[in-house]
């Protein structure tokens, strides 16, 4: 199974988008596509109070040669 990572981290207060093109006779037509976000403040900390505090959400999204993905402030 061949796997690509895309890493994105948006640092601007404002929102943003990531333009993914995938090119080559290896990309795939079709395949699976899942979005992995973490969001945390400057100071945001994890902590054994608040454990999950800053905690990965995953969900699945439509796959294209062609991805746009919002990334939050």
């Amino acid at each position: 199974m061949a796997r690509i990572v895309i890493k994105a981290v948006n640092y601007r207060g404002e929102r943003s988008t990531v333009l993914v093109q995938l090119q080559g006779a290896r990309a795939p037509e079709h395949a699976m596509a899942t979005l992995h976000t973490v969001a945390a403040g400057l100071r945001d900390t994890a902590s054994l109070e608040r454990p999950s505090a800053i905690a990965p959400v995953s969900r699945s999204i439509d796959y294209a040669k062609d991805l746009s993905v919002d990334l939050h402030p």
